[in-house]
């Protein structure tokens, strides 16, 4: 036997001194004396003062001797020959590796106790630095690796892959494969993965499998579809064509079925099988490639399809293997009933009872392939198609029941019942006896009760492969025609032939109830109604860009694909319209030089659009390319000798430019400044020159040759040329008269009249970027000082749209981010845009990448760890009226994996955040410098350390008006990825009353003057606050009050309410308010004074009593007495009410939102934005971040005022009141002739509006108001 190659083991100092009989000197300091010892030397102890040697190179036993006085100080017995040594860098443990054998031996040192032998295939071993793990590799070709405990030998984990090795000086365990790189902590055994990746991540339209679906499953209530493709995922969809969710392989999917109760998955590929629970998680995994349920769930048979091995049950409840069959099959499977498992042997079928795995022995005697017999739907009986007959037998005892006799000279034969038992299908090879090489299948129809054919599928020749059976009885589904076809068994009459292309029947799924029919079909499937054979849904490519245009403004860029055509606006950097045709525009694109107008040419005319992609002409010319707008936008035309045909068409006045329209043949040329038009008919002799505006005659001209190509000087419009097409022969003619001149009278003397190419894009942009389409996307890679990619877009079905930079930073509407995904190196990776944290999602992206604009320093994508956390919620439980217990369980993503570090879990009901974990006022206090690792020590869940799920409980209340209530719950990893969102639906019990009204909670602030800050002064916040408390009483329909009013004024004004608006008061009330609001109620804070923003950006609002001093010669000593956005975030954090609105008119209050550049959506931010977005906060602010406030004429504050006056008393809720006063500030200030106090700037409120409020407030139309 050859031996293996021996594989270095890390860290290993090997030393081979074959039969060493003398004494080796020491030339160095402090290196170990050898003396005479006939062995051979394998390795030497860390400290260099031991050294192991064997006998002989085949022997299984070595001695540890001392290296000084070479005297044998203890002997290890493993048995195998050894080829590698090695010892743990701290002496306590000796490994040895049999790669030969494929053995390993772990011994202690000072004990030779064994504490570890494995003879799995080893073919290597690595000790880590640390000592406490031995890593063992095993296999070649399916190579693998296994993780233990050097203390007791006890197996860790298992990790698939060559490249595994320790790191961090053994704190870390690493295995990279082509696809990815898994991290494990080996302290916590916390797993963190990133793909690999040699190209830049990219976005892409949740749109199915890249490389097509090639398996296709219906839930068994028939809501769901399930996908399998060669990319390695599993894709969820619901029957409108939503992706759900997927799951993730390794290799191909060629199996998918899902449990009868649909809480489980089997999959199934060159990856083996494997057992998912639908959230995700994988259960359990077997090196087999074919699996079944069993009918009721509970068992799943395992065994190989195309190598025969012995198959076993699995029962799924135990998580263990209970049965195996005891023979070597291929191919296993049920029968209807589950009575029985059919499987191919080596040259015949065998048969078993599935109970006791006993084999069928009349049936096995028969020696039948396995397609030449069928059980029937209650397993009592069998077909059975030997010799020239089929007969029926009994599946207990094989007694012969009826016969059906099939003449000729058959083989392979083949017979299948038809749902119902009232008909079965036999086919064979047919081999005529003079031409043993000429076959042809033959498909039959038998009527099993009359024993007689039915010949109607004789004509069709439909094949082996291009029929099945359904579910429907008495029926086939069987490809003819060109056409998939439902038909009656009977009759072979069509009852449903379905639209669009027709699959493979056997590909073809059917709902449990009928309705539906579904097949795989591109990256997707294919969704037909069953009853009519109408195809409801496709999923379908993105289709190719096909053509490009800019604006010479670079302000609009519009491109084709299929027959749709996209607008973007590179300014704001993201997609503003989108047009449909009826079919493919393949043909040219231009857009307008000042980016207002678009035109496509739809085929048979050029359709005009705005680029809001509003429809604003139809010109009727056919057969024309390489149009595009004159410099004012007024005409479309294409110039003859620039393309085929010339043509010129007025958009303003909607009529040709000549008055006449065009004719083949006709030359048209419009000037570079569409002040002049040359018109030439075919062999007319002479042409006219137009002024296209009035379409008077400018001049006539002769020409004595037939021009085919016509041109404008370069330097102006004052001469024009003709030419043939050759170019041989021109003649310059001066525009105003018509009359010939040379080209030295026209400046072009030298330069050759040729057809022009005219660039589609604007100059400078071009020169600098280039541009590509491929696989739907546009790459724009820059040239110049070095070339690279800078970005990719793309439009996206659904309305998706997406850009994004080589490092990951994207920029998309996060409204539709679900609809995309991410993709890297081609390969699926099963991440919805939204799990990012903030650092990636860059608002205006685009304009800032081709502006050259520094962005921030990130770290790629594709180094994020892709382990989630799995959170569910596992029950809600009614506690009292309105109020539930929620159940929260955090789990690994798979259940071989321990949980790891989960951070901030969020619990949402209806959309509005009403819990996390930790609570923010049970955070530590995290000093970090880095935002990442402050937020990483601030929200971590203690118990998540733990290996096994945890179960956490948060007490919520339910709103009283609404009676289906949805809980949704996710958290992050430590790269602030989010996990898939958990919901659970609640119904309100009819027992619990409702409320007889809901409540409005006013907390008004109005801060003025201040004795201890100079220049602080203000005279109107504690009037606006009264104000705002009066203009709400009466209005708030459907409220009681507002009965619950505070009221916190300045101590030198008027009586204050309640008092004084100091710090503490503020936190004060807002904490009380926190505890009287209800989940049905609405709550309105309302603050008039002074806003200040520090260096950072930061906000803060001045209570009364702020130190002494003057703030402007320096904030730093001021703020921590001033109340920022941070404490805010924690004041209000615990309001749960069903509307929470905050109006703060101050100045630069718009830093509340926008402080730190929040962008909205769940990121992961910590700023106000952040929990205003999760909570549906309405805010509005007095001002822009870096903007001051004013006042108004009532001596009240502009925004307030027109808040008050303006909106209030006119809007029919208070949204569309506030929408209001943000529109109508800037309004007033330019009526009023009023600045800011800088005497230069408009005030222009800031209106922060998630979009998702709980609960809309109605207004009372004041006396003689109209309602807006």
């Amino acid at each position: 036997m050859k031996p293996t190659p021996r594989r270095p083991i890390s860290g290993l100092l090997l030393f081979v001194a074959a039969s060493v009989s003398t004494a080796l000197p020491s030339c160095h300091p402090g290196a170990p004396l050898v003396t005479s010892v006939r062995h051979d030397i394998v390795a030497y102890s860390p400290d260099k003062r031991e050294f192991i040697a064997r006998p002989s190179p085949d022997s299984g036993v070595v001695t540890l001797y001392d290296a000084t006085t070479s005297r044998p100080i203890r002997t290890y017995r493993g048995g195998d020959p050894f080829t590698d040594f090695q010892f743990s860098s701290d002496g306590r443990y000796i490994l040895g590796v049999s790669s030969m054998n494929g053995s390993a031996w772990l011994w202690e040192r000072k004990t030779a106790r064994v504490v570890v032998h494995r003879d799995d295939g080893v073919t290597a071993g690595e000790l880590s630095p640390s000592g406490d793990h031995v890593l063992l590799r095993h296999g070649t070709v399916d190579a693998s690796s296994s993780l233990l405990a050097a203390a007791d030998g006890a197996q860790r984990m298992t990790l698939r892959g060559k490249a595994v090795r320790f790191a961090d000086g053994g704190r870390t365990l690493v295995s990279e494969t082509e696809v990815a790189i898994d991290t494990w902590e080996l302290a916590s055994m916390a797993h963190s993965s990133r793909p690999k990746s040699a190209s830049p991540p990219t976005l892409v339209p949740n749109r199915g499998h890249p490389l097509g679906a090639r398996v296709v499953a219906f839930s068994p209530d028939g809501r769901e579809i399930a996908t399998g493709g060669a990319d390695g995922t599993v894709r969820f969809w619901s029957l409108d064509g939503r992706e759900t969710g997927r799951l993730i392989l390794e290799g191909t999917v060629d199996r998918l079925e899902y449990s009868p109760n649909g809480r489980l998955v089997l999959t199934g590929g060159s990856g083996g099988v494997t057992l998912w629970d639908r959230g995700g998680a994988a259960l359990r995994r077997w090196n087999v490639d074919a699996a079944q349920f069993a009918a009721d769930g509970r068992q799943v048979l395992l065994g190989g399809t195309f190598f025969p091995g012995v198959p076993s049950i699995h029962d799924v409840a135990a998580g263990a293997d209970v049965l195996s069959l005891g023979e070597r099959v291929s191919k296993p499977s049920y029968s209807p009933r589950q009575g029985f498992i059919i499987g191919r042997g080596d040259s015949h079928a065998r048969v078993f009872r599935s109970s006791s795995a006993e084999p069928l022995a009349w049936l096995n005697d028969l020696r039948l392939p396995s397609d030449a017999f069928a059980f029937s739907d209650d397993d009592r009986s069998v077909l059975v198609f030997a010799g020239d007959a089929v007969t029926s037998r009994a599946a207990a005892n094989g007694a012969e029941g009826w016969r059906v006799a099939i003449p000729g000279l058959l083989d392979n034969k083949f017979v299948r019942w038809v749902t119902g038992n009232r008909f079965f299908v036999t086919a064979s090879w047919f081999r005529p006896p003079d031409a043993w090489f000429s076959e042809t299948t033959r498909l039959r129809v038998w009527d099993a009760g009359a024993r007689t054919e039915r010949a109607w599928l004789a004509p069709l020749r439909v094949s082996l492969w291009s029929f099945a059976v359904p579910p429907i009885a008495d029926h086939l589904l069987i490809q003819a025609d060109g056409s998939l076809q439902l038909r009656d068994a009977a009759t072979g009459a069509v009852r449903v032939r379905f639209e669009g292309l027709s699959p493979d029947p056997t590909e073809v799924k059917f709902s449990r109830d009928g309705r539906y029919a579904v097949a795989p079909g591109g990256p997707g499937f294919l969704l037909w109604d069953a009853r009519t054979g109408k195809l409801l849904q496709q999923i379908e490519r993105a289709p190719y860009i096909s053509r490009i245009a800019f604006s010479k403004n670079r302000r609009l860029l519009a491109f084709t694909a299929g027959g749709e055509a996209f607008f973007w606006d590179l300014e704001v950097g993201r997609e503003v319209a989108r047009v449909t045709a009826a079919r493919p525009m393949s043909r040219d694109i231009a857009v307008s030089d000042d980016g207002m107008h678009v035109a496509l040419n739809t085929g048979d005319n050029i359709t005009v659009y705005s680029r809001s992609g509003q429809l604003k002409e139809v010109v009727p010319y056919d057969f024309i390319s390489g149009f595009r707008f004159s410099r004012d936008g007024r005409f479309l035309f294409a110039n003859s000798g620039e393309e085929m045909w010339g043509f010129c068409f007025d958009l303003a006045m909607r009529r040709p430019c000549n008055g006449r329209g065009r004719s083949p043949g006709d030359l048209m040329v419009l000037s570079p400044d569409g002040e002049r038009l040359l018109f030439h008919r075919p062999f007319a002799g002479r042409g006219v020159v137009f002024d296209p505006r009035t379409q008077r005659r400018v001049a006539e001209f002769k020409v004595p040759f037939e021009p085919d190509v016509g041109r404008f000087a370069s330097a102006s419009s004052r001469f024009f040329a003709l030419s043939d097409h050759s170019g041989a022969v021109t003649q310059w003619y001066e525009t105003a008269t018509g009359k010939p001149v040379t080209a030295d009278v026209a400046g072009e003397a030298g330069k050759p009249v040729t057809r022009p190419a005219a660039s589609r894009y604007p100059r400078d942009l071009t020169e600098r970027i280039e541009i590509d389409s491929s696989a739907g996307m546009l790459t724009l890679t820059q040239k110049e000082p070095k070339r690279r990619v800078i970005a990719q877009l793309g439009s996206f079905p659904g309305g998706a749209w997406a850009v994004t930079d080589p490092s990951g930073r994207f920029d998309t509407d996060l409204d539709r981010a679900s609809l995309l995904s991410w993709q890297v190196d081609g390969k699926a990776v099963p991440l919805p845009v939204e799990i990012y944290s903030r650092a990636y999602f860059e608002p205006r992206l685009l304009p800032r990448l081709l502006a050259g604009e520094p962005l921030p320093e990130i770290a790629p994508v594709t180094h994020l760890s892709t382990v989630r956390p799995r959170v569910e919620i596992t029950s809600v439980r009614p506690v009292m009226r309105d109020l539930v217990e929620v159940s929260i369980q955090l789990a690994p993503e798979s259940a071989s994996e321990p949980l790891g570090p989960v951070h901030d879990v969020r619990l949402f009901r209806d959309g509005q955040l009403v819990a996390r974990h930790p609570a923010p006022r049970q955070r530590p206090t995290c000093r970090q410098s880095d935002a990442v690792e402050r937020w990483r020590c601030e929200t971590l869940v203690p118990e998540a350390e733990k290996t096994h799920p945890i179960t956490f409980r948060v007490r919520v209340s339910v709103r009283d008006d609404i009676k289906d209530v949805d809980f949704a719950a996710y958290a992050f990893n430590r790269d602030r990825i989010k996990s898939p969102t958990a919901r659970a639906p609640f119904q309100r019990p009819k027992e619990w009353a409702r409320r007889p009204e809901r409540r409005a909670h006013v907390l008004a602030i109005g801060v003025g003057s201040n004795d201890n800050l100079v220049h602080f002064g203000l005279t109107h916040p504690e009037k606006d606050a009264r104000d705002l408390v009066a203009a709400l009483e009466g209005r708030l329909t459907g409220f009681t009050g507002p009965e619950d009013v505070v009221l916190l004024t300045d101590p030198n004004g008027p009586t204050p309410v309640n008092g004084a608006p100091t710090k503490r008061a503020i936190q004060s009330e807002i904490v009380k308010l926190a505890r009287r609001a209800a989940a049905e109620d609405l709550v309105v804070i309302y603050f008039s004074g002074h806003g200040v923003r520090d260096q950072r950006g930061e906000f803060y609002l001045v209570p009364s009593d702020m130190p002494a001093g003057d703030p402007k010669s320096g904030l730093d000593r001021f703020l921590p007495h001033a109340i920022s956005s941070t404490e805010l975030i924690d004041w209000l954090g615990d309001i749960d009410a069903a509307r929470v609105v905050l109006i703060i008119d101050a100045c630069h209050s718009g830093a509340l939102t926008e402080g730190s550049g929040f962008k909205p959506g769940p990121m992961g931010d910590a700023s106000f934005g952040q929990l205003a977005f999760d909570k549906s906060i309405q805010v509005l602010a007095a001002t822009q971040p870096q903007s001051l406030a004013t006042t108004a004429n009532r001596g009240r504050s502009l925004l307030t005022d027109v808040l008050i006056h303006d909106c209030l008393s006119s809007s029919k809720t208070l949204s569309l009141a506030l929408a209001c006063a943000a529109k109508a500030v800037p309004e007033r200030q330019q009526r009023e002739e009023r600045t800011s106090a800088e005497g230069s700037e408009r005030q222009v409120p800031a209106l922060f509006d998630s979009g998702r409020v709980a609960l809309e407030v109605p207004l009372k139309a004041e006396a003689g108001g109209r309602a807006r």
